[in-house]
């Protein structure tokens, strides 16, 4: 079985949030990216470079989501809050 691993797309809005995933559908049909919660995905750590590249161009980032996720939203809720 391929290695996996879980990344978060990072986009500006909405709409290059959907357009990074259409674009890959688009490129690799056959690579499947399975959704998971909190934004995140996981795919086969072969496909990570392809899917960057995908996301300069859809105007996304690709950070690699931590272990444990609610950490991370622990995180936001101080940032967000202090703006």
């Amino acid at each position: 079985m391929p290695k996996q691993i879980t990344v978060e797309i990072v986009a500006k809005d909405q709409f290059w949030s959907e357009a990074i995933l259409i674009e890959w559908a688009h490129r690799y049909p056959s690579r499947q990216l399975v959704a998971l919660s909190g934004g995140t995905i996981q795919l086969e750590t072969s496909w990570l470079d392809s899917l960057m590249e995908v996301a300069d161009e859809c105007n996304c980032k690709i950070v690699a989501s931590p272990q444990d996720p609610s950490r991370r939203s622990w995180f936001r809720q101080l940032i967000t809050s202090k703006s």
